[in-house]
């Protein structure tokens, strides 16, 4: 008889995964440890992931799936402004706490090449949400007119320095007004 899989034992792996991604070079991981931190043997962790490779890329496409799911109530109505401050509340709570996903996400260019379509398809589902909201935001007066995709991959690129480059001091609420000061209003006194 075939054994199943659970997505309880698939998240475990995923978690243990992350946190060791987060903490090493992706060479210097080994799926021993992986499977320890998840509380599983290396079969049953090979089971869910044929290879180190794809369990890695699994970690990002969870990072991405986690804010595509937070996104999908917050975003549909108020300003530019307010849905764009709950974008940045959301991508900071969730990588927040993942403060190596930017990392992780560099890395897998160089790792994954092979995968980048996929990838690139789980980012441009955020990009284009963050786009609308701001083409309706220009529809309705808020906004100035401009290239909003563009200006949809400076907010993804303020929120990443943020999250890349932030304070262990700083909150989230810090950050989230940071991230909307350096996108609404610039440097500009």
């Amino acid at each position: 008889m075939p054994r199943t899989k659970s997505e309880r034992t698939k998240t475990a792996i995923l978690g243990a995964a992350t946190r060791a991604f987060e903490s090493r070079e992706f060479h210097e991981v080994l799926t021993d440890d992986i499977a320890a931190g998840a509380g599983i043997g290396k079969a049953t962790l090979y089971r869910y992931f044929g290879t180190k490779e794809d369990l890695y890329f699994a970690t990002i496409l969870q990072g991405f799936d986690e804010l595509h799911a937070a996104l999908e109530r917050p975003t549909r109505s108020g300003s530019a402004r307010e849905r764009l401050s709950r974008v940045a509340v959301e991508i900071v709570r969730i990588f927040g706490k993942r403060p190596s996903f930017y990392r992780l996400l560099h890395e897998s260019e160089l790792h994954l090449r092979e995968r980048e379509r996929l990838l690139l398809r789980h980012r441009a589902r955020t990009l284009r949400m963050i786009k609308g909201i701001i083409d309706e935001g220009i529809v309705a007066g808020e906004l100035r007119p401009i290239d909003s995709r563009l200006r949809a991959e400076f907010f993804l690129g303020i929120v990443r320095a943020a999250l890349l480059y932030r304070r262990e001091t700083d909150t989230p609420e810090y950050l989230r007004e940071e991230i909307l000061a350096a996108f609404f209003d610039g440097a500009s006194a």
